[in-house]
């Protein structure tokens, strides 16, 4: 499978984190993860993150229109811009995303296949 991410080239996203907003381009996001009721955005630049108290799937709805960001299990959403390589270890699929490893769930490791393979 094929990720497009050239529509995420100027776009933004509204952040909120308490009584501060930020925009953050679409294209400097790496991945997202939630824990309980918070999400955080991890971004190109490994010194910050945005944490916010949005559901990941009302984010991954929105981020949808940009193309190219997967859910990959039910607490991570990656930037397929940064996918630099998967793997399998003892039947558990792997990839590796802007130099962090995510462990891939069962139901969404077909899209890591060798012959789907896009980044």
């Amino acid at each position: 499978m094929k990720w497009d991410c050239s529509n995420q080239k100027g776009k933004k996203i509204l952040v909120s984190e308490q009584k501060r907003n930020y925009f953050l381009n679409a294209d400097d996001i790496t991945y997202i993860l939630c824990d309980g009721y918070v999400s955080t955005f991890y971004i190109t630049d490994e010194t910050k993150k945005y944490p916010t108290s949005r559901l990941l799937k009302h984010i991954e709805k929105e981020l949808e229109q940009y193309g190219g960001f997967i859910r990959i299990n039910r607490n991570t959403l990656i930037n397929a811009r940064y996918l630099s390589s998967s793997w399998t270890e003892d039947k558990v699929k792997y990839i590796l995303v802007h130099k962090k490893q995510f462990k891939v769930s069962k139901r969404n490791a077909h899209l890591f296949r060798k012959d789907s393979e896009s980044a």
